[in-house]
Order: structure tokens, then C-alpha cells, then sequence
């Protein structure tokens, strides 16, 4: 075989987390030579087969764009790009989309009952009690999130968005 036929390898995805009505991006690069035929899959099911207007798949040399107009909580999934070379098995990178409802109104907490509530949530959260279900939450300040707003958020634009 000649050294100028290499199988396909992959970048890693992230996951995106969003609400509805917002705009999804999930680029994979691939590399391959020659290069490799770029797939999308969502939830194990090739893209091809779900027929929605929101959903379009812009395919380059090295790298594919899989974007969702106008989200929607059904847009939660694991969408997996799939790179195939001339040879070996295809790479594989995958990403989780999860679209979240929007934030509970918070007019129906009241303070954590707990001893420490300033302890409960981390990054500067403020802790609130909801009454109807017995829980705490954290209303994460901008940039973080998760139960105790544990995580900080990352972005999903590529440094090189405009090459291909």
C-alpha cells in the first residue's frame, strides 16, 4: 500500500449545552488521505434519515458542520460524526446536545433552609429552595452551570472556524 493512503482520524467534539430556540454547531475534523467521507449520526441513526429543516450538514475536504436552527428539547442526543479513509476502520468523535428548558421561575423558592447555604453552591451560585419538589438549585452566575454551578461553560466556536 502506499504511504501517501493514511486511514482517518479524528478531533474531539464537545458537548453543547443550550436552550430552546438557540443555535447548535458541532464541527468534526477529520483528517485522511485521500480524504475521508464524513458522516452524522444521531442517537446511533444516520442524519440523512430525519427529515427535519432545522437540521443541515455542510460537508468540506477535512471537516464537517452539523448545525440545528432553533432548538428544540427533542434536539437532545448524542449526534456522532463518523470519518471514513480509503483504509481501516472509520474514527469516530461523538458530543452530547443537551437542550435544557429554560430556568424554573424562580418567584416560587424561597432561601435554602440548610445550615451553610452559602456553602451549597459553588462559583458564586445563589441557593434557592423549591418548596413543591423539596429541593435545592443554584441560579448559576454567567458562565457556569451544573446542580451546585460546578462547571464552567466552554465554548463551541472553533479558533479556526473560517479555514478549511
Amino acid at each position: 500500500m502506499p504511504s501517501s493512503v493514511r486511514q482517518a482520524k479524528v478531533e474531539p467534539m464537545h458537548s453543547v449545552r443550550t436552550t430552546p430556540g438557540s443555535g447548535v454547531r458541532l464541527e468534526c475534523r477529520a483528517t485522511a488521505r485521500p480524504p475521508p467521507r464524513i458522516t452524522w449520526y444521531r442517537d446511533g441513526r444516520p442524519v440523512t434519515e430525519i427529515a427535519l429543516r432545522r437540521l443541515r450538514v455542510l460537508n468540506y475536504r477535512r471537516r464537517s458542520v452539523l448545525t440545528i436552527k432553533h432548538a428544540k428539547l427533542a434536539d437532545s442526543a448524542t449526534y456522532e460524526c463518523r470519518a471514513q479513509g480509503a483504509i481501516g476502520p472509520p474514527a469516530i468523535t461523538s458530543a452530547n446536545v443537551s437542550v435544557l428548558p429554560p430556568a424554573p421561575d424562580i418567584s416560587y423558592s424561597s432561601p435554602c433552609p440548610m445550615p451553610g447555604p452559602t456553602t451549597f453552591c459553588l462559583n458564586g451560585g445563589t441557593c434557592l429552595y423549591f418548596e413543591q419538589v423539596q429541593e435545592a438549585a443554584c441560579k448559576c452566575p454567567e458562565g457556569f452551570n451544573g446542580q451546585r454551578c460546578e462547571n464552567k461553560e466552554a465554548s463551541n466556536r472553533s479558533i479556526m472556524e473560517g479555514s478549511d
